[in-house]
């Protein structure tokens, strides 16, 4: 069973950002799916640098498409990105050098953040993109 299971409830109604949000989810469901599998040290870091590069790439270009259409709250929605990237990054490092353990906590967290920042950040932006027209 997924831990996270896309809806249309999720859908910001912006194909392209729809898509990656999905894969984001997805790519949480895998990592949190070999922590509780207790998966390899190896496996677990290779993931956790994948999601975060993934979410790094997905930020960018939700960013470039608010700018394009000239969406207003811009500058707040990058500075909730750049604290969940160091967030992450914060984790990454910590695992790495043994401080943390990746658990169910940690997925539980980023799972809470991304629903959280779809259903709250970017729904604001939302109808503003599609009245911009942005498919």
């Amino acid at each position: 069973m997924p831990f996270i299971e896309w809806s249309e409830s999720l859908s910001v109604g912006v194909k392209s950002i729809d898509e990656e949000h999905e894969q984001l989810i997805l790519l949480l469901n895998d990592f949190y799916q070999n922590i509780y599998q207790a998966s390899p040290y190896e496996k677990l870091i290779k993931l956790i640098v994948g999601l975060k590069d993934y979410t790094i790439t997905h930020f960018a270009h939700e960013e470039k498409i608010m700018e394009r259409y000239g969406y207003p709250n811009l500058p707040m929605h990058k500075k909730e990105h750049e604290k969940f990237i160091r967030t992450v990054e914060e984790f990454e490092a910590r695992y790495t050098s043994g401080r943390l353990l990746l658990t169910l906590e940690v997925t539980g967290f980023i799972k809470h953040w991304i629903i959280a920042h779809i259903m709250g950040t970017d729904k604001l932006y939302s109808d503003f993109l599609i009245e911009k027209g942005a498919k």
